[in-house]
């Protein structure tokens, strides 16, 4: 099946992995998504269904994590992103609270995440920028959701804080 060239699809695909990822990590309900008993010992998994697509996250850590997303399609693997990286704590005060850190750090993605996007066009993360407060989120990347690879970052005054890389596409 070509998934990639199937224009209808497509468009269900790009609301879709929006619809899931806001359910999981945006609204209030997000732990109602979360994978009571995950696949993975030490994972966080969090998993959301709606007709014939099912998303899952599943990721490991928090000053630095990796993860991976996967969406099936009829129950055949369809599209998946890889991703990894993480906080700078380094430049913030000696006396910083590593959960006041991972705190400012989530909210800003938080907010990035759910700037209203262009339901047409994918994006694998965030917008492009995005301004939060004295933070500034930026995710660059290239191709398309059939092959891509890219980067983001939360800077402060040009200090990096946080950083994620990141690289996917469709399962043909």
């Amino acid at each position: 099946m070509e998934y990639c060239f199937d224009y209808k699809r497509r468009q269900e695909f790009i609301k879709f992995l929006d619809e899931a990822r806001r359910a999981c990590y945006l609204d209030d309900g997000s732990d109602q998504f979360k994978v009571k008993a995950p696949r993975k010992k030490g994972h966080t998994e969090y998993r959301y269904t709606d007709g014939d697509w099912t998303y899952m996250d599943s990721y490991s850590g928090s000053i630095q994590s990796w993860g991976q997303e996967l969406v099936w399609y009829e129950g055949n693997l369809y599209w998946s992103m890889s991703y990894g990286g993480s906080v700078n704590i380094d430049i913030f005060p000696q006396n910083a609270s590593v959960k006041k850190i991972k705190e400012l750090i989530i909210s800003c993605l938080k907010l990035a995440l759910s700037e209203k996007k262009d339901e047409s066009e994918f994006q694998p993360r965030g917008k492009r920028i995005c301004k939060v407060d004295n933070l500034i989120y930026e995710c660059l990347w290239k191709g398309d959701e059939g092959n891509f690879v890219g980067h983001e970052t939360i800077t402060l005054q040009n200090a990096v804080l946080f950083h994620h890389d990141f690289f996917g596409g469709f399962f043909k």
